[in-house]
């Protein structure tokens, strides 16, 4: 009777580890088209769970949040699609290999993503990690896994996009996570009226161009007005000043560099676990899948290049673009005399042919005001500031036009009090 027992026992055991075996040997297995009819339709509250559940983690280590971006949203779907379109899921990281065998770095470097990048395109701050599982085992892999764990702890990164798909595991997860330079994102906890702030934290970031440990901030309304005249003490979560209004603008600075962002109060919040934005607030993707892509490893900025800040005492030409430009073949026509950009020259060496990111340059007639105007918040640095202008040279107090290389490029009205200007020169 007791050896009937014991077998009995032994072949329980055996089927125990029979069913195991082949339950391991399903979940090892990628699962093929045939086995499942999977989704391409991106699943956006899915994607917002993750978000919260990476938010909570950072928070945890004492990082920032991360700020979901548009573009490595589309990155990451680009690239969901294409595993999502495979007969089998790949493992390990061939998950990170695209259709013309490239990785998230190269793909990132793509025309139609156009990541910005530290001086050189090897220089570029983009990482990808993905799973295919529920939500919290997704994370739970990433925390038990070195090299995951290193990708989302690190404090570069202050950006993140990610594409959920529907899989027959729970979903398929791509996230990317990024950084660019002088691009500081900020972002709105609701219930506290807190702002959380970020710094550039890339090992690439060695140029005196880009913002290093801030040390100063402040705050403007959305209509560029002050909403405190000096510096305050930068902090990682400061409290938002109550006459910001539903969207408003921050300045840091780091003594020598300074970097404005626009925040969103109803966009720009921290995603946490249950803490998400409405999801009408996030525009679908619109996304096909093309059979063969051509990729281009070029850049192409986007215009306009210039903008034009004038009033009856003054004028400022910034450069708002993320790139140096050329002035050099720059002209402005009030209907009197025509003036070169060359002209702010003879006050000071300013690079015209490469004039700097954020820099701007200054106009204003002493006659007119004994004040010099101050500096446009959205302005890093004056580059040549003229005054003692001759009425003729105050081109900008009737409506005058911006010639390059001698074509008018764009008409500016002079009570519109800004004007926008995109260089034909540039792509």
């Amino acid at each position: 009777m007791a050896n009937k027992r014991i077998r009995a026992l032994f072949a329980s055991i055996g089927a125990i580890w029979l069913i195991l075996l082949v339950s391991s040997l399903f979940i090892l297995q990628p699962v093929t088209e045939a086995q499942t009819q999977r989704s391409s339709q991106p699943d956006y509250l899915a994607a917002y769970e993750i978000v919260g559940l990476l938010n909570e983690w950072r928070l945890e280590e004492g990082l920032y949040p991360l700020h979901l971006n548009d573009t490595l949203t589309d990155l990451a779907l680009y690239q969901a699609e294409y595993v999502n379109s495979l007969s089998r899921t790949p493992n390990g990281v061939a998950i990170h290999v695209g259709r013309n065998g490239e990785g998230p770095k190269d793909r990132a470097l793509y025309g139609r993503f156009n990541w910005p990048y530290y001086t050189l395109s090897s220089r570029i701050e983009v990482e990808e990690i993905a799973a295919a599982n529920s939500a919290s085992s997704a994370i739970a892999f990433w925390q038990s896994s070195r090299p995951h764990r290193r990708a989302v702890t690190k404090p570069a990164y202050r950006e993140v996009g990610v594409a959920a798909l529907p899989h027959p595991f729970g979903h398929l997860y791509v996230v990317v996570l990024g950084a660019r330079p002088n691009v500081l994102p900020a972002l709105v906890n609701p219930i506290t009226n807190s702002l959380y702030l970020t710094t550039d934290d890339s090992i690439y970031n060695t140029d005196d161009q880009w913002i290093s440990n801030p040390t100063g901030v402040r705050f403007f309304d959305g209509s560029g007005r002050p909403l405190n005249e000096d510096f305050i003490e930068w902090e990682p979560i400061m409290e938002i000043p109550r006459s910001a209004g539903s969207r408003f603008f921050v300045l840091v600075t780091d003594g020598e560099v300074e970097v404005v962002t626009s925040v969103d109060r109803e966009r720009d919040i921290i995603i946490l676990p249950d803490h998400y934005p409405p999801l009408d607030e996030i525009a679908p993707i619109e996304y096909v899948l093309p059979p063969t892509p051509t990729p281009t490893l070029t850049p192409t900025p986007p215009g306009p290049e210039l903008l034009l800040i004038y009033d009856n005492d003054s004028f400022t030409l910034l450069n708002q673009a993320a790139y140096t430009v050329n002035l050099g073949y720059v002209e402005f026509d009030g209907g009197a005399d025509r003036i070169p950009a060359l002209w702010w020259r003879e006050a000071g060496n300013a690079p015209l042919f490469q004039f700097p990111s954020r820099d701007c340059l200054q106009a204003w007639s002493a006659a007119a005001t004994s004040v010099r105007p101050p500096k446009p918040f959205q302005c890093r640095f004056v580059r040549s500031n003229r005054s003692n202008l001759e009425p003729s040279e105050r081109f900008w107090l009737s409506d005058f036009q911006v010639l390059e290389r001698g074509q008018v490029i764009q008409t500016c009205e002079a009570n519109a009090g800004t004007c926008e200007v995109d260089l034909p020169s540039l792509p």
